[in-house]
């Protein structure tokens, strides 16, 4: 269970962002939303113990999310970046490098929710440097989706249906599932505004 109390960081700017207090439970979706230097990343970076802590604090079930601990929890969090890398390796080997535990299954599952988007087997050979920015995205949230992590952290949800579905499945998992976005579209259990 990730708390914050009186949690606030610095935005691009300087300046702190609004400070809020919120617990987020297994199962349910949080949306950040606010407008673009309003301190989203920042937000989920500090989450990760990426990024310091202003003011208030941040725990995950009870322990304090701080630099030092951050290696710790980011091993139970799954991040989709706001930038996504750029680079020549294929999804299957993305996949590879992501996935752990039973690869067979796991490739099933994420072949199935591929499907699902429209895209077949064939895209395990394309290379993300090729690929449509909003494919790339919800192709990372069907890695997170299969990888079953306790918290997933979404940078710039694009704000579509396919998008909406997934978060909804990794929430029905389990998930703790928080995302960024300037203005929200879909549906969530709480939403912040920064």
């Amino acid at each position: 269970m990730l708390e914050f109390k009186n949690t606030s960081v610095r935005c691009a700017e300087g300046r702190l962002s609004s400070p809020f207090s919120l617990i987020v439970e297994p199962g349910e979706v949080v949306c950040v939303n606010g407008p673009a230097g309003s301190g989203k990343s920042r937000l989920l970076l500090a989450v990760m113990g990426l990024a310091p802590v202003e003011q208030g604090f941040i725990t995950l079930d009870g322990e304090l999310i701080t630099s030092g601990a951050g290696f710790y929890f980011r091993r139970m969090m799954a991040y989709v970046p706001q930038e996504l890398p750029r680079n020549p390796i294929t999804v299957g080997d993305l996949f590879d490098m992501i996935v752990t535990g039973d690869q067979a299954q796991a490739k099933e599952a994420f072949l199935s929710e591929l499907k699902v988007l429209g895209m077949d087997k064939a895209v395990l050979e394309k290379k993300l440097c090729d690929m449509a920015d909003l494919d790339y995205r919800l192709l990372l949230l069907c890695v997170a989706l299969v990888q079953r992590g306790p918290i997933v952290l979404i940078d710039d949800l694009p704000q579509v249906m396919q998008a909406d579905r997934l978060v909804h499945s990794l929430a029905s998992n389990g998930a703790e599932v928080i995302y960024t976005c300037r203005e929200n579209k879909l549906n969530c259990q709480k939403t912040i505004n920064l």
